[in-house]
């Protein structure tokens, strides 16, 4: 399985390509008010408004820097739940968006389970390199998916 590689700071994960709609530049967010502050904003793709999370921010408590390879990871994130008949676009900020690998048969399970984390997978070694495998289904909790969402067909893609 080919994985896509990114950055949080000093520390290296992985996303199944099968998740990613497309990867993006970085671009300016409209704010939403009174979000999380992990909420980036949202912006405009292709006639769709998509939120955007900032994933430095969620794993890290800082804002994501604006390298020339920051990226925003576009995923269908209503296909990944099964929680919408459409596609339900989520973007993913993450710094350093530059490689793939294929995913290594040896993978393991992480020894340490975060509460409020479940977004943070197994883990697997490139170039001696740990990368650890980002869920992005566990992302979102219940409420921030609801007011994310909340519109039918306002981030959809028809299809």
């Amino acid at each position: 399985m080919l994985m896509v590689l990114f950055q949080l700071g000093p520390d290296r994960f992985a996303v199944e390509s099968r998740c990613v709609v497309e990867i993006v530049p970085r671009v300016d967010f409209k704010a939403v008010p009174r979000a999380p502050d992990y909420v980036a904003g949202l912006f405009n793709y292709r006639d769709c408004v998509v939120p955007v999370l900032d994933l430095c921010q969620l794993t890290q408590n800082r804002p994501c820097h604006p390298f020339l390879s920051s990226r925003i990871i576009l995923i269908d994130y209503g296909k990944l739940t099964g929680l919408a008949a459409r596609a339900q676009l989520l973007g993913l900020l993450a710094e350093r968006v530059t490689d793939v690998c294929e995913r290594p048969e040896s993978v393991k399970s992480s020894p340490v389970r975060v509460a409020g984390a479940a977004y943070l997978g197994d883990i697997f070694f490139v170039a001696g390199e740990m990368n650890q495998c980002l869920e992005p289904a566990a992302l979102l909790p219940e409420s921030l998916r609801e007011m994310l969402f909340s519109e039918s067909g306002r981030n959809s893609l028809a299809g």
